[in-house]
């Protein structure tokens, strides 16, 4: 309590130019009660401590001492009202023996009937009183048994922390669920009475306040009374008993509001035992919940499902729905029958209506007759209004059972989404459950929003319907009147509208039950759909966080998998195996006799013309080769130096090639050619044979493309060569040949292989696959490889200040840049199949990028452009445009930087699929990024935060106060500018220093306040004995105020005015306009001369030549002197022949400037030293020598001699 009160304070103070006012949360900061503030205190606070063992027994330790204190005050009161209750039966008694067979008349019978009432009503106050003690003792050894319960269970607490379980399957979920929808049900029944404790708190207020003004009133009655008993001495005899009888009435009268008052504050304070139960029972419900929500959180994300799993929430789905089915059908029969009572009331109600329309216009409302249809009006309007609360209570429970299917249908969906994610194969599928689910939620928080609206309604009609039962009460008194007076003669209709009346008050009873009803009926609906839209958040998060993965990290379907690549080694070594021994079989020389010797000649008839056809093609290859040849050179020859000579030496050299390795290549061709048309083959070799051959024709084309591609890249570099390098240039030519052979020997090695692999190896391997990936791959990298920085930088013009930039750029960042993107390329081939990941990353890492980059700018140039409300220019200088600007500026920057920060963290988040909203991170501050430090307080980020916006706040209220406060007052007051520096410097450091205690006590460190200052003190007494010797010698300075701001005094060899004093140090101007800044301590054990303090007296000695006249130089040097207008007339100038030397006449000049212009005292001297000079000389006088300056007190001699040209 007093926390919140201290926390109203600051923020009050901390924002008191702005008059914001912070409302302290206290709920019982009206009483001071020891016992029950103890035990208040002692359940205080302990929002992290609610599941510590050690601080419940503390907790159970304090309560157990408290308790001697309350129960010897509930002695004391039990003794009391036990001694008061005997004396009131006893005075009852006596009364009943005095009067009660003595007839009386008049007032006497009236009083004594009242004396006798009021002793009634008094021991039955006390009895209630008695009652009330007893349920306080109850209330508090419940508290004491509710705390010894949660030590045992504390004590006997075994279970194994859940986050040890890897693996959870669905029963534990819906255990951990159920726990959870229990706990959140127990949590609302305690928060609801919260609620009600705290009505009934504000009602007892007010009854307290009320009982107390009657109290007074009656007081005053008696006084008054006592004074008209005074002025009528002569009734005494007269009225003797009714008189006396009467006082007594009236002391009883006070002491039994005074009981009342006592009676209303015993239940004040059992009211407050109560609530510290519930108070503690609501904290460590709210720690059971959270537990338990991150349970349910774990357990989620470690569930593993099955079919039966789904097909069991189903089921039970399924069964749900049709058990609530039931039970609303049963409802809404009961709502169909409400509301066809409800229609006839209605018709019932417009003909009365109507019936009663006709006496109002006729101005007869008051008859009897009208009087009895607005009684009938009125019971069934309340019978309307109570069938309307009936169908409120029925939609409630619909509404509860429905959250009961809502419930069993999102734990069903919940399963059955787990259960199909792992084998989702689109993202639209995951996209359409996500929006099913929002769906629901929406719908769900809109339930809520009209739950909500309906109990508010509720709780507002409650005092609605009452006042309509105190206007009921009024008008049946009312009719009661009028029957025995104005309707005397018609009691019979007196009687139906009084019946009337009386039905409609038991149905507006009714109707309140229905409200109550009502309300019970909604209390655990609230918080059940509360925490069904939290189970559809969560559950919605994680789906759309697997969306994003499942779309960030699907793979293609011609992706190779990790398993598959190793299943492929596994098949290359297979096949390589099976070709190695398949060779003795197939190529065993031993079995060609006996081959040959198999084939009848239509078999040597096929060889035959199969070898002539070899001939014949070959032969005709030759010449068509040759001829191209011939024809090439001579074309090339006619075209020499035109366009189409380049074009020729290429075919050229193409023909050249073929023809240098012709037979190699029509040799591979027509095998080639042989193998693909096996039918003719068939009597050769066998169908395995044949598989055989095919496979080694490929293994050998290995090393015929092998050597071909040797020759190709000689004959390419030869080529280059004799085109003067048209194709790469001489520096970049080996760089271009060697990328070109690693496409041709992979190309001759693996395209082979595969299809080799193809047809010997296994039907369903992925081998062939792995290779093609490999050959892709490597064909993208050497395609990459082809362009270096400097073909790039080449492509880049420089003829501005921005393609110079991007110039600088891809210097510097070419090769990141580069693999960057070849990593891209590499994720989106589609044997790597990320191809989603690759879109990713080159979207989400270049807006990164830009954002940091922003980020900078932005900041940047907040930097820049802000220092003009900080800052202005003064000639070269740059000077504060108030006090502390630089600090402010500091403060500024960093928290521009922080806001910067945490826009940016937020938006790279959401680019990168993590979705830390606002919320969510301020809940990470808050919350989770602290350090717990016991009794509910926490240090973090935001507590740190608060500290330093503290102490900002003291330096804003200590300037704020400077200006527009201490300023003004300095004007009222004319206080000296020292003075107004002494002030402000006390003013500005006392500021800071409550600030900072202030925010200490904030944060939740008040109670570090004391020993952090000793330690301040012991660290500052050894580490900073010097800073301290300053910060009480500037204090001391400050208040002895031997010198001040303005004043010019000397410190050493230092000399000139002095411009700050602060409490460590005093800044000093000299003349050349040096800041100096002299320690506090220097001041202090130094010898100062203030010449600010007197007049000053300027000295000047001048030697005349001896042959001048006295009387004429003397009243000259006195006109000089006396004429210089800063020089004062009082003192007055002093003009004295000193003495008579060698050189001359020996003068002195002295006279007397203001204390306040010492710094002119230069100036002068000069002024005096040039008129001498020139009077001198129109008198033709002549100056043998002049001393240096000396300065002087108008009273005595500064012993300071001072240079003359300073």
């Amino acid at each position: 309590m007093l926390y919140n009160i201290r926390k109203s304070i600051i923020l009050n103070f901390v924002f008191l130019g702005l008059f914001f006012s912070v409302q302290a949360d206290s709920l019982f900061d009206i009483f001071s009660i020891s016992p029950v503030s103890k035990i208040m205190e002692t359940n205080k606070d302990i929002g992290f401590l609610v599941d510590n063992l050690e601080f419940r027994k503390r907790q159970l330790e304090n309560i157990s001492r408290s308790q001697n204190e309350l129960m010897k005050e509930i002695e004391e009161t039990k003794k009391y009202l036990t001694e008061t209750s005997n004396d009131l039966h006893i005075e009852l008694s006596h009364l009943n023996k005095k009067y009660g067979g003595v007839v009386l008349e008049g007032g006497d019978l009236e009083i004594v009937g009242k004396k006798s009432e009021l002793l009634n009503d008094r021991i039955q106050q006390l009895s209630n009183h008695q009652e009330l003690i007893r349920e306080s003792e109850m209330s508090f050894d419940k508290q004491i048994k509710h705390l010894k319960v949660i030590i045992d269970e504390l004590s006997n607490e075994k279970r194994e922390s859940i986050k040890q379980k890897r693996f959870f399957v669905l029963q534990d979920l819906q255990n951990r669920e159920e726990s959870l929808q229990r706990l959140t049900i127990k949590n609302t029944d305690v928060v609801n009475r919260k609620e009600s404790l705290l009505r009934q708190k504000t009602a007892l207020l007010e009854k307290i306040a009320s009982l107390k003004s009657e109290h007074d009133v009656k007081i005053k009655e008696k006084d008054k009374a006592y004074i008209l008993f005074a002025q009528n001495e002569e009734e005494k005899d007269e009225k003797g008993i009714e008189r006396k009888i009467r006082f007594e009435v009236f002391d009883h009268e006070i002491l039994l509001y005074k009981e009342r008052i006592d009676y209303t504050e015993w239940k004040l304070k059992k009211i407050l035992l109560e609530f510290t139960w519930i108070e503690d029972e609501y904290i460590r419900l709210k720690s059971l919940i959270s537990t338990a929500t991150n349970e349910v959180i774990h357990i989620n994300k470690h569930l593993l499902i099955g079919a039966k799993d789904v097909s069991q929430s189903r089921d039970d789905w399924k069964a749900e729905t049709a058990k609530v089915n039931t039970l609303k059908a049963k409802n809404n029969a009961n709502k169909e029958a409400l509301r066809a009572d409800r229609d006839r009331r209605i018709r019932d109600l417009n003909n009365l209506n109507d019936s009663y329309k006709k006496y109002k216009d006729a101005g007869d409302v008051k008859s009897i007759q009208a009087l009895h249809i607005d009684a009938q009006m009125h019971r069934v309007n309340s019978l309307i209004k109570k069938i309307d609360m009936q169908l409120l209570v029925l939609d409630a429970h619909n509404d509860s059972y429905t959250i009961q299917i809502d419930r069993k249908y999102f734990s069903f969906k919940h399963v059955q989404i787990k259960f199909k994610l792992d084998y989702v194969a689109h993202v639209e599928t995951i996209h359409e459950w996500i929006n099913d689910l929002k769906g629901r939620r929406s719908a769900l928080e809109h339930e809520i929003r009209v739950t909500r609206n309906g109990r508010e309604e509720a709780l507002n009609s409650i005092a609605h319907i009452t006042s309509l039962i105190d206007e009921g009460s009024k008008k049946i008194e009312e009719v009661i009147e009028l029957r025995d007076g104005h309707f005397k003669n018609q009691q019979k209709m007196c009687n139906d509208i009084l019946s009337y009346l009386s039905e409609a008050q038991n149905v507006l009873r009714d109707r309140l039950l229905l409200v109550q009803a009502y309300l019970t009926a909604l209390a655990p609906l609230i918080p059940r759909e509360e925490s069904l839209i939290l189970q559809y958040d969560s559950f919605i998060r994680e789906l759309e966080q697997h969306r994003l993965e499942f779309n960030i990290w699907y793979r293609s379907s011609r992706a190779i998998s990790f398993d598959g690549f190793k299943k492929s080694l596994q098949e290359g070594e297979f096949f390589f195996k099976k070709f190695f021994w398949a060779i003795p079989y197939n190529c065993n020389p031993f079995a060609l006799p006996e081959k040959l010797a198999s084939i009848n000649w239509n078999g040597y008839a096929v060889i035959f013309l199969w070898f002539l056809v070899f001939l014949l093609l070959y032969l005709g290859y030759r010449l068509l080769l040759q001829l191209l040849h011939r024809r090439l050179i001579a074309k090339t020859e006619k075209t020499h130096g035109r366009l189409g000579f380049l074009y020729l030496n290429i075919l050229l050299c193409c023909i050249e090639f073929i023809t240098e390795h012709a037979l190699l290549l029509f040799i591979w061709t027509f095998a080639l050619l042989s193998l693909r048309m096996p039918i003719s083959l068939e009597p050769f070799v066998g169908s395995v044979q044949y598989n055989f051959w095919m496979t080694f024709f490929f293994l050998t084309s290995m090393v015929v493309f092998f050597y071909l591609s040797t020759k190709l890249l000689s004959g390419l570099k030869a080529l280059n060569q004799k085109l003067s390098f048209f194709f790469f240039n001489e520096q970049s030519q080996h760089k271009f040949i060697t990328l070109t052979a690693c496409v041709l020997y992979s190309s001759a090695i693996l395209l082979p292989l595969r299809s080799a692999i193809l047809i010997y190896g296994v039907k369903t391997s992925e081998l062939p696959e792995v290779i093609l990936a490999a050959y892709s791959l490597i064909l993208l990298i050497v395609l990459l490889l082809f362009f270096t920085k400097e073909d790039v930088l080449k492509l880049v013009p420089s003829y501005n200040d921005f393609w110079l930039f991007i110039h600088k750029n891809i210097d510097s960042y070419y090769y990141p840049v580069f693999l960057f993107f070849m990593g891209l390329f590499i994720l989106a081939n589609p044997y790597i199949g990320y191809s989603h990941l690759a879109w990713f990353l080159a979207f989400a890492v270049p807006t990164t990028a830009c954002i940091f980059i922003t980020l900078v700018i932005v900041y940047h140039y907040i930097r820049q452009y802000s220092t003009r409300f900080f800052f202005k220019e003064e000639g070269e200088d740059i000077i504060d445009k108030f006090e502390h600007a630089k600090m402010y500026y500091g403060s500024f920057v960093l928290f521009s930087l922080f806001v910067l920060m945490l826009g940016s963290f937020v938006a790279i988040s959401y680019l990168w699929g993590f979705s830390y909203s606002l919320e969510t991170l301020w809940k990470l501050v808050f919350e989770e990024w602290t350090v717990k430090l016991g009794g509910g307080n926490k240090l973090g980020i935001i507590q740190v935060f608060s500290f330093v916006l503290f102490i900002v706040a003291g330096f804003l209220v200590s300037s704020l106060s400077n200006h527009f406060l201490l300023n003004r007052l300095f004007d009222i007051f004319k206080t000296e500018p020292g003075a107004q520096n002494t002030i402000s410097r006390i003013f500005h450091y006392c500021t800071l220093v409550i600030f900072v205690l202030f925010g200490l006590a904030t944060i939740g460190l008040g109670q570090l306040i004391l020993p952090f200052s000793y330690l301040l003190i012991i660290g500052i007494g050894l580490g900073l004995k010097d800073q301290i010797s300053d910060f009480f010698a500037g204090f001391l300075v400050l208040l002895e105020r031997q010198i001040e701001v303005g004043d010019f005094i000397q410190v050493g060899t230092i000399l000139g005015t002095v411009q700050k004093i602060a409490v460590r140090s005093t800044t000093i101007r000299t003349a050349r306009n040096l800041m100096i800044i002299i320690p506090n301590r220097t001041i202090i054990t130094t010898s100062v001369t203030n010449y600010s303090r007197l007049s000053m007296g300027l000295e000047l000695k001048i030697v005349i030549r001896h042959d001048s006249d006295v009387a004429v130089v003397k009243p000259l040097l006195y006109d000089i002197v006396a004429g210089h207008p800063t020089i004062l007339r009082v003192p007055s100038p002093i003009i004295r022949l000193n003495e008579i030397t060698d050189v001359g006449q020996e003068y002195t000049l002295r006279g007397f400037i203001s204390a306040r212009r010492v710094r002119e005292m230069w100036d002068v001297s000069s002024d005096i030293r040039i008129a001498i000079i020139k009077t001198f000389k129109e008198k033709d006088i002549h100056i043998s020598c002049v001393y240096p300056l000396r300065v002087e007190f108008a009273e005595k001699t500064i012993k300071a001699t001072l240079p003359g040209d300073l």
